[in-house]
């Protein structure tokens, strides 16, 4: 398999197991009524609406990603955080991959319902995350190094170029006389 990262977060998804059914509370009692309806099941996560979103990140132009950061930002609850983080991550400006993974570390950190059935993808995107912003750390040292080459090799160039005009600047050898 080409993407054992997506079967593990595949895996994981499916060893959620379903919030347990409540009896049903006695009519007499309103009560009653008023904590079942406000103790709320959270579902699994759509593991697939996440990675359709991820994927529809990556054809949007910077300004419409900055747009659905700030969309996302004001959404509660942890979906929105990752898919923030997700947003975050295109973007790829400076310190957005460390927004992003800054976001995906209070997801794990979180402890709701929602959190811990986001934590493995979570944790899996913050070390890809990861993995990117080394890579642009590694990307922008080569690049440097290559400017600094660049330049060493210019500056060997103009002194090469001025050494040549010095040579051409001084007077031509006397011939040497034909011996009689």
């Amino acid at each position: 398999m080409k993407r054992p990262e997506l079967l593990l977060v595949l895996l994981l998804g499916a060893c959620v197991s379903p919030p347990e059914s409540r009896p049903k509370p006695v009519a007499s009692t309103p009560a009653a009524k008023v904590i079942a309806s406000e103790t709320a099941a959270i579902a699994a996560p759509d593991w697939r609406g996440l990675f359709d979103y991820g994927a529809s990140l990556r054809v949007r132009a910077p300004a419409d990603l900055n747009r659905e950061i700030a969309r996302l930002g004001a959404e509660p609850g942890e979906t929105a955080q990752v898919q923030r983080a997700m947003a975050y991550a295109q973007l790829r400006g400076n310190g957005d991959l460390t927004r992003a993974i800054g976001l995906l570390d209070a997801v794990q950190k979180a402890t709701s319902p929602q959190a811990e059935a986001l934590r493995p993808l979570a944790q899996w995107l913050s070390a890809q995350y990861a993995d990117l912003r080394r890579q642009d750390a590694d990307a922008d040292k080569l690049n440097q190094q290559l400017k600094d080459a660049q330049k060493r090799a210019n500056d060997l160039n103009d002194k090469l170029n001025a050494l040549k005009a010095i040579e051409h600047g001084l007077p031509l050898k006397p011939a040497a006389k034909a011996a009689p």
